[in-house]
C-alpha cells in the first residue's frame, strides 16, 4: 500500500507544483498591494483569487486520482497496474487514501495561508483588528470553520467515492458498451442526487455538534460502501 501510495503522489507531483506556483504568485500580489501606495487594488485582487483558487485546487487535485483511475482502467497500459502483485483494494484504497491526504493537505495549507494574510493585513490596518473586536458578529470562530471543512471535505471525500465508482463501473460493467461514458456520468449525477434525498430524509440531531458527527459518520458510511463495492467489481467484473 505504501509503495502505491507514493506511486499516486509521484504522479500528482505536476499538479501540486503548478497549485504551489499559483499561490506564490498570487501571495507576491497581495505584498505588493500592501507595499506600494500605488498598487493597492492588487491586494483585493490577490485576496479574491486566492478566495476562489483554494476551494477550486483542492477539488480538482483530489479529482486527479479519479482522472487517473479512469486512464489506467481504460489505456491499454493501464493493466501493468494491475499486473503487480496488489490487489484490487489496495489499488484503489491508495487513492483514496492519496484523495484524503491532497483535501487535508490542501485546507491545512490554505488555512495557514490564511491566517497569515490576515495577520499582515491586520498589521497594516489596525482598524479592522479592531472592527473585528468590536464586532461578535464577523469574528473568527476557528472552532466553527474548522467544523465546517471537515464535514465540507468528509461530504467532498463521499462524492470523490460516487465518481470511482462511475469509473469502475465504465471500465467493467460498461465497458465495450454504447454510450458507456454518457451513462457513467449519469450514474455519477444520479447517485449525488440519490443520496442527496436520503439524507435530506434522514432526522439528523438538532445540536450542532451532534449533527456534524452524525453526518461525517453518515458519509464515512458511504465512503467505506462504495470503496469495497468499487473494489470487489475491479476484482471481479474487470477485464484487463
Amino acid at each position: 500500500m505504501l509503495n502505491l501510495l507514493k506511486y499516486e503522489m509521484k504522479k500528482s507531483k505536476v499538479p501540486m507544483m503548478l497549485v504551489l506556483a499559483v499561490t506564490l504568485i498570487l501571495e507576491v500580489l497581495f505584498l505588493i498591494g500592501l507595499l506600494v501606495t500605488d498598487k493597492q487594488q492588487l491586494t483585493g485582487y490577490a485576496i479574491v483569487m486566492l478566495t476562489l483558487f483554494a476551494p477550486f485546487s483542492i477539488l480538482v487535485s483530489s479529482l486527479f486520482c479519479v482522472f487517473t483511475l479512469n486512464q489506467e482502467l481504460t489505456s491499454t497500459t493501464g493493466y501493468m497496474l494491475f499486473m503487480t502483485p496488489n490487489s484490487s483494494k489496495k489499488i484503489l484504497g491508495a487513492k483514496v487514501l492519496h484523495s484524503i491526504i491532497i483535501v487535508l493537505c490542501g485546507v491545512i495549507f490554505f488555512s495557514i495561508v490564511a491566517t497569515i494574510d490576515l495577520g499582515i493585513l491586520s498589521a497594516k490596518y489596525p482598524e479592522l483588528k479592531e472592527a473585528l473586536n468590536r464586532f461578535p458578529l464577523i469574528q473568527i470562530h476557528y472552532d466553527e470553520i474548522a467544523n465546517s471543512l471537515f464535514n465540507t471535505g468528509i461530504s467532498w471525500l463521499s462524492i470523490l467515492s460516487y465518481a470511482f465508482l462511475s469509473v469502475v463501473l465504465q471500465a467493467s460493467v460498461l465497458r465495450g458498451k454504447k454510450g458507456s461514458l454518457i451513462l457513467s456520468i449519469i450514474i455519477f449525477i444520479g447517485l449525488n442526487i440519490l443520496f442527496g434525498i436520503i439524507s435530506s430524509y434522514i432526522p439528523w440531531p438538532s445540536a450542532v455538534l451532534a449533527k456534524s458527527i452524525a453526518q461525517a459518520v453518515w458519509n464515512i458510511v458511504i465512503i467505506v460502501g462504495f470503496y469495497f463495492l468499487s473494489s470487489w467489481l475491479m476484482e471481479n467484473k474487470l477485464n484487463m
